[in-house]
């Protein structure tokens, strides 16, 4: 029986732990067999799995007093669950809930919840009491600000009620909140007045409200009632107007209209001024692509196109495997017929050149594609006019920067825009160069060391829209480094939002299907396609003088070992019963950097995956390049003694997030539904075998949608097996 059921039995009251489990095996047999998935081709049976998920509670808040002292109580209620009760009550009977939908899932309750709207609650000053569930607020000051500020942000996600005594206490008092209009715009600025107002017309000028800051935050105005500010929201504003450095000499605020959509974000309304031009999804991306785009795809092309339109750029930051590539191709392909005279330029990892080319032959065959590599690139330039999409890597933009410059671009995407978060790496210099006239950045994990890779990000994307980088260190990046300053990132948050799209896999999921399968083109690197094209000459020579000898045992033989020998080199030359250089063994491969570049992801975006491969051999090889993302791992292989061990390490272990397995030895009877992520190292020649081993993760039991990678290396044997 499996861990989580014997945690199912413990919650049940001790004096009928023998009935109460006895009687629900009875009623629900039926769907527990559903929970089963029959295997023929497993040595090992399968294990029936239940799953303890917490709950989600909702919050219910009263409020009572007056201005002197405020009351609050709070109660947690749960759907199917029982009564209300205080949030952190010390015993509460009922868990864990059935879910009526999903057989064999439970829900338990979910105590860090709680926990944080009991914080919520502190952190608006009020003092828990010796009555459970209760807390208070006392002085005038501490409940208008209350009253002003965090109150209404409550009610937008808890069920708040006030008590007659505190609304006949705020029956005179009015919340006054800052309020823009347009006072004027044009092609890359506009400008705006600032008042501060309430619901019921009162106005303030800039001299009542500076008196007010000054205060305590309210005052009692002549028709009788009190006119209060909430002083952490007018602080915030003033971060704000710092953040977006507005020229006043006119009288009114005017700041570059790059800022229009972050002073949206702090006012929470648009501003009614010219919008700039947008370009229809429909009539701008060819049909073929479109008909192809799932619905959450062609939210994020036509976030890319208005973002085009308005002459501004961005970062594409969907979670790994939703088709960031595709997405930027359908913005290539529109971009064609908006900007006919520039093309497109990519940059990306090397390991991924091979990738972008197989990517715009499948997706967009009508693009003229061009890539600048190798030691002639240079006389490639000339041939960028006749180019509908140019695609060169990160090094070669670094030592090509001149010839770049005088290049004019039409929309310029960094792929894997990590290679970036240094500012001051010579490819983030040189992005920063590039004449372009849309710049977008796409990456998986726009976060990885701290904020400052969020300003390099940005100021490839949209220059000088975070302002100067020391400005930025000082305002941001020290003191959140720092930690514990959530109105801070909370602004920051609202700053980038603009300029950032990012959906995970749960925010789409209905969009998704249950398996999302690529294929990851790498390319050779210059020693492995040397020793490739070596192999491929001798291992013919061998067959032909097999065959002139009329010797076809030996040369199907030869045949065999050839094609093992140029697979093996696909993956890793070290793989080879050869001595390599030292400088050679160390370049690795292309399959092992692409590798690493989904590490990152993976590691970043808080995912497990499972790498197979044919070779028990290559598994080890790996196994540094998963130390270096700084992942805890299992490997399992023909030598594997207790396999069930192991995979308990995995599902359980939360620092174990990527298992290395051999395709042979590990593609059945093993049950891996923590992992959400497949990477197939090398193809075998049985697609049946692959879809086995990928089923290891997309079984029953899993509740998110598995991404497989297939690693096929161009131009070679790979392309032949798949």
């Amino acid at each position: 029986m499996p861990e989580p059921f014997f945690d199912l039995l413990r919650t049940f009251p001790p004096q009928r732990a023998l009935e109460k489990p006895r009687r629900w095996l009875a009623e629900n047999l039926e769907a527990l067999q559903d929970c089963f998935e029959p295997d023929t081709s497993a040595s090992m049976p399968e294990v029936l799995t239940f799953q303890l998920l917490p709950a989600l509670p909702r919050f219910e808040l009263t409020l009572e007093g007056n201005l002197e002292k405020l009351t609050a109580r709070l109660r947690c209620r749960y759907d199917g669950g029982p009564l209300p009760f205080p949030p952190l009550a010390a015993s509460v009977s009922g868990f864990p809930l059935e879910s009526p939908d999903t057989p064999c899932v439970f829900r338990t309750r979910n105590l860090p919840a709680e926990t944080a709207a009991v914080r919520r609650l502190e952190g608006c000053g009020f003092d828990s009491t010796a009555a459970p569930g209760e807390w208070t607020l006392t002085r005038e000051n501490l409940v208008l600000q209350f009253f002003a500020g965090e109150l209404d942000r409550l009610k937008a996600d808890w069920i708040v009620t006030l008590g007659t005594r505190f609304t006949a206490a705020t029956a005179n008092v009015e919340r006054v909140t800052p309020a823009w209009k347009p006072a004027g715009s044009g092609s890359d600025w506009l400008a705006f007045d600032l008042a501060f107002t309430s619901a019921r017309g009162t106005v303030l000028d800039r001299t009542e409200i500076a008196r007010l800051l000054a205060g305590s935050g309210h005052r009692k105005m002549a028709n009788g009632r009190i006119a209060v500010v909430n002083m952490a929201d007018a602080m915030d504003l003033n971060e704000v107007l710092r953040d977006v450095q507005p020229d006043q000499n006119t009288g009114s605020f005017r700041v570059k209209r790059s800022q229009l959509g972050y002073l949206e974000q702090t006012f929470g309304t648009a501003l009614e001024t010219a919008a700039g031009p947008s370009w229809p999804l429909e009539g701008s991306v060819p049909d073929s692509l479109l008909a192809i785009l799932r619905d959450y795809q062609k939210t994020g092309v036509q976030w890319l196109l208005d973002q085009s339109a308005r002459g501004l750029g961005g970062i594409l930051a969907d979670e790994m495997g939703l088709g960031k590539t595709l997405q930027s191709l359908a913005l290539i392909a529109a971009a064609r017929h908006r900007w006919p005279d520039r093309p497109a330029l990519v940059v990306c990892p090397k390991s991924l050149l091979g990738n972008w080319r197989a990517e715009a032959a499948r997706f967009t065959p009508d693009l003229k594609c061009l890539t600048l590599e190798g030691a002639r690139r240079k006389n490639q330039f000339a041939a960028i006019g006749d180019a509908h999409l140019v695609i060169t890597s990160y090094q070669l933009l670094a030592r090509d920067i001149e010839e770049h410059r005088a290049v004019a671009w039409g929309p310029v995407i960094l792929d894997e825009a990590g290679f970036i978060r240094n500012p001051d790496t010579q490819a983030a210099k040189a992005s920063r160069e590039l004449r372009a006239s849309a710049r977008f950045a796409l990456t998986g994990t726009p976060i990885e060391n701290g904020v400052r890779d969020l300003w390099s990000l940005t100021e490839f994307a949209v220059p000088g829209y975070l302002g100067p980088r020391k400005d930025f260190a000082e305002r941001y990046e020290t003191p959140l480094t720092a930690g514990g300053n959530a109105p801070l990132m909370a602004r920051l948050r609202r700053r980038l939002a603009p300029y950032i799209l990012r959906r995970l896999k749960t925010d789409v999921a209905k969009d998704l299907p249950s398996k999302i399968e690529t294929i990851h083109a790498c390319e050779l690197n210059s020693m492995q396609r040397e020793l490739y094209a070596s192999l491929m000459r001798e291992g013919a020579a061998k067959v032909m003088d097999a065959e002139s000898a009329k010797n076809q045992n030996q040369a199907r033989m030869h045949l065999l070992t050839t094609l093992l020998r140029l697979r093996q080199t696909c993956c890793d030359p070290r793989l080879l019963p050869l001595e390599l250089p030292k400088a050679a063994a160390a370049e690795a491969s292309g399959k092992v950097e692409a590798v690493a570049e989904l590490l990152e992801e993976i590691r970043d975006g808080g995912h497990s995956v499972i790498i197979f491969s044919a070779f028990a051999s290559m598994l080890r090889l790996l196994e540094d390049t998963v130390k270096a993302a700084g992942l805890g791992y299992c490997l399992l292989d023909g030598q594997t003694r207790d396999r069930t061990a192991l995979v308990q390490s995995f599902q359980n272990d939360p620092d174990k997030r990527v298992f290395l397995i051999s395709l042979k030895a590990g593609g059945y009877g093993l049950n891996l539904t923590k992992a959400d992520t497949v990477i197939h190292f090398d193809p075998w020649w049985n697609p049946a075998v692959e879809a086995q081993a990928t089923d290891r993760a997309h079984r029953i039991g899993q509740s998110r949608a598995v991404t497989v990678y297939k690693l096929i290396t161009t131009g070679t044997v790979e392309e032949k097996i798949l």
